[in-house]
């Protein structure tokens, strides 16, 4: 598999790496980026790198092959799991709404 390579223009000069990371995968937990910097999936200018790292212009930033393809967009509301909260409250537009499976008790 081939790695993905984003290169720094001015805009994002001077930002630290893991910003930049939860700016461009923003439905990527943070948990997962800060995982991905830690063990050094992610690397600039083919080095390891921690999370404060600031960049600078024309840095390449590589990132890991199972990311290229990585859906960026709110999860879908059919596959929403135990305990997750609603497509709704993550684009910002209501209220949080917590789903939740529970098995009824009673047996009949």
């Amino acid at each position: 598999m081939s790695n993905k390579n984003l290169k720094i223009d001015g805009d994002n000069a001077g930002r630290r790496i893991d910003n930049y990371l939860f700016n461009v995968y923003k439905a990527l937990p943070k948990s997962k980026i800060y995982s991905m910097l830690r063990k050094g999936e992610v690397r600039v200018n083919s080095g390891r790198i921690k999370p404060t790292h600031k960049l600078k212009i024309n840095d390449e930033i590589r990132i890991p092959p199972y990311l290229i393809n990585f859906d960026n967009e709110t999860p879908d509301i059919k596959n929403i799991e135990r305990g997750t909260i609603t497509e709704d409250y993550i684009k910002g537009e209501k209220k949080p709404l917590y789903t939740l499976s529970k098995k009824s008790k009673r047996t009949g």
